[in-house]
């Protein structure tokens, strides 16, 4: 948004075209961010969202092309369902995001930043002053996308001093969007690396205490041969502390090193306990 504003700010002088680019990307970029945003909720581990979203592809038609690539498995379930609305309008948008968040138009003009470190202060101030202007000035840039892309106009759809106004309307509500979703999804956000560091800790944590809930149901199995157990849990330990040493050595010595080692011994944590739930259900069904 940024580039774009500058590029408008510093066109030469009687120069027409740079704002009709200005406001066809700003139209384009408000649909791609939209749909990056639906796709990311739905995938999200909050199923309401996925239970909401087949509101959204009740009449889905695919095309041949995206078909394919789904039984190839190139998209995921948020992948479909962004590629089936329509964005073409404010009032599609808002449609959209209603329907996943039915109260979307009052979490915009109440979203913002959502720094972990903040959080104490929450709420801050919004991102967006006003949200009926905001959506105003949006419905004004779609506007001028359609004249400029498919009709023959004489007249430029906007006037000189609509442009500046019209990033900044796109930036805000972009901006408030991402933090809506941050909030449906992780909450907050850690801002320094010491936050994102306790922040990794603390799911390693988590993690390690579920590889240890399923080891003592297996130990509780009859039969178990509790020796070949103990020794398979302290060569996968073991594994753990060389794995995430390697993989974060070439950070080694700098601030990011902890955080790496620490997340990297969380997904094998995590891998861990996959391989302990199929070992239990395999056992079950024995």
């Amino acid at each position: 948004m940024s580039e774009l504003a500058k590029a408008w700010e510093i066109r030469p002088q009687g120069e027409t075209f740079i704002g009709d680019h200005v406001v066809v990307r700003l139209a384009t970029t408000l649909e791609v961010f939209v749909r990056s945003m639906v796709g990311q909720m739905v995938d999200s581990s909050e199923e309401v969202f996925a239970e909401r979203a087949r509101l959204l592809v009740k009449d889905l038609k695919l095309d041949f092309i995206f078909a394919d690539s789904i039984e190839k498995q190139k998209f995921s379930p948020g992948d479909i369902v962004a590629h089936a609305i329509s964005l073409s309008s404010v009032d599609a948008i808002i449609k959209v995001l209603t329907t996943l968040l039915p109260d979307a138009k009052e979490e915009l003009r109440m979203s913002h930043r959502r720094w972990t470190e903040e959080e104490d202060q929450f709420p801050l101030e919004p991102i967006i002053a006003d949200i009926d202007t905001t959506l105003r000035l949006m419905s004004e840039i779609f506007t001028a996308r359609h004249i400029l892309v498919h009709e023959l106009s004489g007249q430029r759809p906007y006037k000189d001093d609509d442009v500046a106004e019209f990033c900044r309307a796109t930036a805000a509500f972009i901006e408030a969007c991402d933090w809506v979703t941050v909030k449906h999804i992780e909450g907050t956000l850690p801002f320094t690396q010491t936050q994102m560091t306790i922040d990794a800790v603390q799911a390693l944590e988590a993690a390690e205490e579920e590889v240890a809930s399923l080891l003592a149901n297996i130990r509780a199995i009859p039969g178990i041969k509790l020796q070949l157990l103990e020794e398979s849990q302290a060569a996968w330990e073991e594994f753990c502390r060389r794995d995430a040493a390697f993989f974060a050595s070439f950070a080694e010595g700098g601030t990011l090193h902890p955080m790496l080692m620490v997340e990297w011994r969380q997904a094998l944590a995590e891998e861990r306990a996959e391989s302990l739930e199929e070992f239990i259900e395999t056992r079950e069904s024995l």
